[in-house]
């Protein structure tokens, strides 16, 4: 099999490390002041385009609709979910059944949203693939003018959100895949990277300055410029896309680890509350050598994370697919033998509908 490039595989790598940033630092981040409040809006300027990456490499590929392979995903995040809620709510001493819902069910209680919105729009992908297909390049873009002013730029620069979500859902995921689809089919040509490079820094410096000049002024902290659904966050992160694009190399090692960021960014959470439980790392925030701790502590969280997830795969991970195969093959099986049961209720019904319109004339 032919190894597959690196580049955005990367990509991938270095976005799962920045959300983890974030939701690091952002646990205390109403401690933040003086240069932690530079430090802060930084991370966030910076690494709040990483969900938006990850949308991107996949419009840019375009996400294949797999039920089994799908259904393996779910069960992978259905292991980890339970297994993760019943050791916290034994080691807190607080288990009841009940909080073990959410958790058996992931995906439907949006438990980790940015799995819930990839879902629904792995579910869709079928036809938001077929829009670059069947609009013309002027009709695209149109669309995609229009999507942006609405739920990114309006939001970005007025206090209105038309979503109410910062672009942590479903619609904001799918602006961002479609336009993954329209670089794929119409920016076809090399870029300079130096120019790209330019854009990166210009866009990320205008997002950071935005928002700290705003936190000073307020006396609080800002970060309106960073969400999601900004559309300064949206064109940085395209210039990024762009940059990784032009990189072109295989490496066996970025592969292996690219494997596990969907598990990471799962597991993340849980391995945090359990390092947090010995090690406070907020008790070093005005050191000097603050950075340093923070970089330790977030790349111990992602080996963790990854051997968790590597111990997984040698195990029980193994059953996953063969699972799903098996509930697919059944499923099918059963819809084939109620069909002509199906059949014959839509007739009754139809035939009784029909009927009770004809005693009425």
């Amino acid at each position: 099999m032919q190894q597959r490039n690196s580049n955005f595989e990367l990509l991938r790598i270095i976005c799962i490390f920045g959300i983890i940033t974030m939701h690091t630092f952002g646990s205390f981040a109403n401690k933040s002041t003086g240069a932690n409040l530079i430090i802060l809006t930084l991370i966030n300027s910076v690494f709040n385009t990483c969900v938006s990456c990850f949308v991107l490499i996949s419009g840019y590929f375009g996400i294949k609709s797999n039920p089994k392979k799908l259904l393996s995903l779910d069960l992978r995040i259905i292991f980890f979910s339970v297994l993760t809620a019943l050791i916290l709510s034994i080691w807190r001493n607080n288990f009841i059944i009940r909080d073990l819902i959410p958790s058996i069910i992931p995906i439907i209680s949006r438990k980790y949203w940015f799995i819930s919105c990839y879902f629904v729009l792995v579910i869709f992908s079928g036809y938001l693939n077929k829009i670059p297909e069947i609009l013309t390049r002027k009709s695209f873009e149109i669309l995609l003018v229009l999507m942006l002013l609405i739920f990114s730029v309006i939001p970005s620069f007025f206090i209105f959100d038309l979503m109410i979500d910062g672009g942590k859902g479903l619609v904001n995921m799918i602006i961002i895949y479609l336009v993954g689809r329209y670089i794929k089919f119409y920016w076809t040509e090399s870029y300079s990277v130096n120019r790209i490079l330019f854009s990166i820094i210009f866009l990320l410096s205008t997002i950071f300055s935005l928002n700290y000049f705003s936190s000073i002024f307020t006396g609080h902290i800002i970060n309106i410029f960073s969400r999601d659904s900004s559309i300064l966050i949206i064109a940085s992160a395209i210039a990024i896309f762009m940059l990784f694009r032009e990189l072109n190399f295989k490496s066996r090692f970025i592969n292996f680890i690219a494997t596990s960021v969907l598990m990471i960014y799962v597991l993340e959470g849980f391995v945090r509350t359990v390092f947090n439980h010995f090690i406070d790392i907020s008790f070093y925030l005005e050191k000097w050598y603050f950075s340093l701790i923070l970089l330790l502590y977030i790349i111990s969280v992602i080996v963790v994370c990854f051997i968790i997830d590597v111990v997984r795969n040698y195990t029980v991970g193994r059953l996953e697919l063969p699972i799903a195969d098996f509930v697919i093959k059944n499923v099918h099986i059963l819809n084939v033998s109620i069909r002509p049961v199906r059949k014959r209720i839509s007739i009754i019904i139809f035939d009784f509908f029909l009927k009770k319109r004809k005693n009425k004339f």
